[in-house]
């Protein structure tokens, strides 16, 4: 269940990054305009979850910064090659900034200061870990 909750938040972190990046361009808010931003990035998710079977450890270090970067280098060549799109480098900075800190963010706010647990009703809680307790 913990993975569940991961990927999707995962998955809303990427797309809040396309709904921001279509407000950014001051495009007009369709759900057609959200999908034209998001998919080249959604699509570089899955590729970074499968390769690095992300859902074995959602919280790895080295898995999350690598679906981090396979997020950014698989939805950017997408949008450069799929799309009718250019892809200049101040999009290559931004798109990595923020990716980052939308994907490794919430994971940061996890270890530091408690952890994901799933209660018997599905919903989910962060809790603090108790000082001393191993991770």
């Amino acid at each position: 269940m913990r993975t569940l909750l991961a990927l999707g938040l995962d998955l809303v972190m990427v797309t809040a990054y396309a709904l921001a990046f279509s407000r950014s361009r001051a495009e007009e808010m369709t759900p057609a305009s959200l999908w034209t931003n998001a998919w080249p990035f959604l699509v570089g998710l899955a590729v970074g979850w499968l390769v690095l079977r992300q859902w074995r450890n959602v919280f790895s270090a080295y898995r999350s910064v690598g679906v981090w970067l396979l997020t950014c280098v698989v939805g950017l060549l997408l949008r450069y090659l799929l799309t009718d799109a250019t892809v200049p480098w101040a999009l290559v900075v931004s798109t990595t900034a923020v990716l980052g800190y939308l994907l490794l963010g919430w994971r940061l706010i996890v270890f530091l200061f408690g952890t994901l647990r799933v209660t018997g009703t599905d919903r989910w809680s962060l809790r603090r870990s108790p000082r001393g307790a191993s991770r």
